[in-house]
């Protein structure tokens, strides 16, 4: 895999195959410390900007948003036309700028829509009341942003007919079609509103948790190729990025002396940090090959010719292979270590808070308006003196780059070491955690947010590793040697069968199931829970009525 840092994203699309994509990673290059009045100038353009992506954000984010998520262009092209509103006029941008925060709120948007459709692919293909041509039907709605948007908006018989109007092309789906239609094409045998407000209240339902919200930390500027220009004089960098001014940049030198043009290809990201410095995020796009799960890859993993890796995620050991080796050993220490500082400071910012509340109730109680004053006067000192965030937030900010600096390092000692062809992990997205305490749902929501599952995507892209997911249903509690399953079998550290007696490492044993899992064609990662625990029985029972199977 070969860098192609010297051409931005649009030159490397011009290059791609079929079977290849671009991966993006991140750089970042930090400035030197800057004068007033260059932060000043910064400060202006970055608040103008972040309120432009904040407009787009509270307007769009919803399922209004729906009608421009595929081509947001021609919402920009729309403004061209008829004007700004006068909220964005308001903000004295360049045409460049609000045009650039507009693509880039698009992007948040439709990121926010992605999260939403594959929760909603997996509630239909979960779903036991919906039929198969049914499934079907939402399947189709789902890829077609211009009905799906109709039927959010509640707008059902819009929908209907649109579709209907497709359905009569050639290029429609047949199968789809013969669903829709009776014997006469009129009577429609599905019942299509049934079905569209199954899939209405759904997509709200979920899109409520994914929608993006407004950015409240007003320092990020992204600029395009044509709004900054790289130079250099001398052995020190410079880059002159857009004002809010046209034809006036401001100039900003760099750290880092061996940079040169080609490191700056495409866009890039500025942000204002508290020290007087800036931080600038620039791009290294690398082209890499698209990697499938098809039945060739799956025979050539049943007979070895490539080699398959199973891990298990865990809280003591980051990760453990069904090899029996570890990555990111004893992680659970330093999450425990790193929890509890944040405990504390919360726990000693708690009492003065319950003091800011006594004081609001003592001002409601009083008509004195000398009394009041006194008492909002302590309420701003309290604020000021004992609730700043500044140390908080800088705490904050270390423990997530300490955890993510954690998890980085053992996913890449993860690839060095054991170099797979096809990785394994199950996928933890139905798991949910109850009745263990708020200290350990804590570290478990610290450890399961996703950042180690985007540290392996990322990884197996860079890699050239095909990723692939599992059932993760009783990986942990079925015995490898009888077949048991019994959430028993699983005493900490310990795997012992509760009955054949069998004992391992559990992190190992739950590291083979996964392997045995992806080898199953019963069990794919849709199958529901219930489903699973009824085949488990069943092959369990199939081996105890076998003669010589009860064992092992």
């Amino acid at each position: 895999m070969n860098e192609n840092k010297n051409f931005s994203i649009k030159g490397l699309k011009k290059q791609l195959k079929v079977d290849e994509e671009i991966l993006s990673l991140t750089r970042k290059e930090h400035s030197v410390l800057l004068t007033k009045k260059k932060l000043e100038g910064l400060r202006e353009v970055v608040w103008s900007f972040v309120a432009a992506e904040n407009y787009f954000l509270k307007n769009f984010s919803g399922i209004l948003g729906l009608k421009f998520a595929r081509y947001p262009r021609n919402l920009r092209d729309g403004y061209v036309c008829d004007g700004l509103p006068e909220e964005l006029l308001k903000l004295g941008l360049q045409d460049r700028q609000w045009k650039l925060a507009l693509d880039v709120a698009f992007m948040n948007i439709n990121a926010s829509f992605a999260l939403t459709h594959k929760e909603v692919n997996i509630s239909v293909n979960l779903s036991q009341k919906l039929s198969d041509p049914e499934k079907h039907l939402l399947r189709y709605v789902l890829q077609r942003t211009d009905l799906l948007s109709l039927i959010c908006l509640g707008r059902f018989k819009e929908a209907e007919n649109l579709l209907l109007l497709e359905s009569a092309s050639t290029k429609f789906n047949q199968s789809l079609k013969k669903k829709l239609e009776g014997p006469d094409g009129k009577v429609a045998k599905l019942n299509q509103i049934r079905v569209f407000k199954w899939l209405r209240r759904r997509f709200r339902e979920i899109h409520k948790k994914h929608q993006s919200p407004i950015i409240k930390k007003r320092r990020t500027y992204h600029l395009d190729s044509s709004m900054f220009k790289f130079f250099k004089e001398g052995d020190t960098s410079y880059i002159s990025v857009a004002s809010m001014t046209p034809n006036r940049r401001i100039v900003i030198p760099l750290a880092n002396k061996n940079l040169d043009q080609s490191d700056f290809a495409g866009n890039i990201k500025l942000i204002l940090r508290k020290d007087g410095k800036v931080e600038i995020h620039r791009a290294i796009n690398k082209i890499v090959k698209k990697l499938k799960m098809s039945p060739v890859v799956l025979e050539k993993c049943k007979n070895g010719m490539n080699k398959v890796v199973a891990i298990d995620k865990g809280m003591k050991d980051l990760i453990n292979t069904d090899a029996g080796k570890r990555f990111g050993a004893d992680y659970s220490k330093k999450l425990i270590k790193w929890s509890d500082v944040l405990t504390q400071i919360n726990s000693g910012r708690a009492r003065f808070h319950s003091m800011i509340r006594e004081l609001h109730k003592d001002i409601a109680k009083t008509t004195n308006v000398k009394i009041k004053r006194k008492l909002q006067a302590k309420i701003v000192r309290i604020k000021e003196n004992n609730l700043g965030s500044q140390k908080i937030d800088k705490k904050r900010e270390f423990i997530k780059l300490e955890i993510k600096k954690e998890l980085g390092t053992a996913v890449n000692q993860l690839f060095k070491n054991e170099q797979p062809n096809v990785l394994i992990t199950e996928n933890l997205k139905f798991i949910c955690f109850k009745n263990i305490g708020r200290r350990i749902n804590r570290l478990l929501s610290s450890w399961s947010k996703g950042a180690l599952r985007d540290a392996l995507e990322l990884g197996a892209k860079k890699n050239g590793v095909l990723l692939a997911e599992v059932n993760a249903a009783f990986t942990s509690q079925q015995c490898r040697n009888c077949g048991h399953v019994h959430r028993d079998n699983r005493r900490g550290d310990v795997f012992a069968c509760v009955a054949c007696q069998h004992k391992e490492n559990a992190d190992f044993a739950a590291a083979k199931n996964v392997k045995d899992r992806f080898f199953d064609s019963e069990i794919d990662v849709f199958t529901p829970v219930s489903r699973v625990r009824e085949i488990l029985l069943e092959r369990r029972r199939v081996r105890l009525s076998t003669p010589g199977l009860n064992g092992s």
